[in-house]
């Protein structure tokens, strides 16, 4: 099985049972985007979720695989290379993504620590520290709008809200302060 057979095969089993992107989203806890990208020929589900893409496209998961509702025997070669395939491409995008992270947390850490720092509010030390924290806001925002998993996205929505707080109560002392 390829991506281009399986992308073709779970979108013709979605438009059968008359259900959007979305639907089937809703149903299986993930982001449309997240449906998109599979049916885009981008990227496989996460294992964890073949069951359940399965049973929301009234098939088995052996006709999942099989990409065919006619061939349940299946070689245990496509299973491989299938699962070989996803973590390939999951590897690229976390690869892809940690650089991205990366140059998030210095271009903001940076930039904001500077801003602190010529502003007055602190010495070069503090000044870091809140650009840190400041770039906790940037990366939650990031993972938030990026994330396919619903149940992740909750998580970074929570720790971009703390971040948040905790900069505006060191802005708020700050001032204060001064």
């Amino acid at each position: 099985m390829n991506i281009e057979q399986f992308s073709v095969y779970i979108t013709e089993k979605r438009k059968e049972r008359n259900m959007t992107q979305k639907d089937l989203a809703e149903k299986l806890n993930v982001t449309p985007k997240a449906v998109s990208r599979w049916e885009r020929s981008i990227g496989y589900p996460d294992i964890e979720n073949f069951e359940a893409l399965a049973s929301a496209l009234g098939i088995t998961v052996l006709n999942l695989f099989a990409c065919s509702d006619t061939h349940i025997n299946i070689d245990t070669d496509d299973i491989m290379t299938l699962v070989h395939d996803s973590v390939e491409i999951d590897r690229k995008n976390n690869r892809i993504q940690e650089k991205t992270v990366s140059g998030i947390i210095v271009a903001v850490t940076l930039l904001i620590g500077f801003l602190f720092y010529v502003g007055g509010f602190g010495n070069i030390g503090g000044s870091v520290f809140f650009g840190l924290l400041s770039s906790g806001i940037v990366v939650s925002l990031f993972y938030l709008f990026s994330e396919e998993d619903v149940r992740n996205r909750k998580i970074y929505g929570c720790i971009l809200a703390a971040f948040t707080v905790i900069v505006i109560g060191i802005l708020l002392f700050v001032l204060c302060i001064q």
